[in-house]
């Protein structure tokens, strides 16, 4: 069953912080945006790992769809570094069913 984008006049989407990826990844709320404009569900794929001398630093893998795999780290947060890009990862929330 596909999953597209909800369209509304004002494009208004849920942020994603750092400390709800793990809880949303494990609960499977967690979307990621692929090049052809497609979006999959996230599962974890492993541990997060985070360094003791970069505290900033982590690495949180998943998987998506029948082969794909990916990794969301610091690169993946917005400016600030406190939310997820919005266009790369989606929140189940900003989701609707469609055909």
């Amino acid at each position: 069953m596909p999953f597209r984008v909800k369209t509304t006049a004002q494009a208004v989407f849920t942020a994603v912080k750092r400390g709800e990826i793990d809880g949303l990844l494990d609960e499977g709320k967690l979307f990621v945006t692929l090049n052809n404009g497609t979006l999959q569900r996230m599962r974890r794929n492993g541990k997060s790992q985070t360094w003791k001398r970069e505290p900033d630093r982590f690495r949180i893998p998943f998987k998506y769809g029948f082969r794909g795999y990916g990794s969301i780290n610091e690169g993946c947060m917005s400016n600030d570094g406190d939310y997820l890009i919005p266009q790369l990862f989606r929140h189940v929330n900003d989701l609707t069913e469609g055909k």
